[in-house]
């Protein structure tokens, strides 16, 4: 069947925030693998989630287009985007100082 998918461990259910498993089988085409909600899938717990999914390639083309999107913004606003990441990154520095601080 193959390795781990990129995405396994990274998704979560919009609805229960549930994992999501990734589904692929020998009868499956590549274009049929999916991720279903795992509550659903198992029927865990009292509540069990709706049968909804996405298809492992709609996945990877919202998240193609996300970058794409990302990448013109960079290409287009340098300055803005070397400012946010440098502010993203020295708040989480702070954070991170702080917390070695206090333990």
């Amino acid at each position: 069947m193959g390795g781990i998918d990129k995405y396994s461990g990274l998704l979560y259910c919009v609805d229960c925030n549930s994992k999501l498993y990734f589904i692929r089988g020998t009868t499956l085409k590549p274009d049929a693998w999916e991720f279903n909600c795992s509550r659903y899938r198992k029927h865990m717990g009292e509540e069990q989630c709706t049968p909804h999914s996405i298809r492992a390639k709609i996945l990877n083309e919202i998240i193609l287009e996300e970058i794409h999107k990302v990448t013109y913004y960079v290409r287009a606003q340098t300055r803005e985007f070397v400012n946010f990441i440098n502010q993203k990154s020295s708040a989480v520095f702070h954070r991170e100082l702080n917390a070695r601080m206090v333990n």
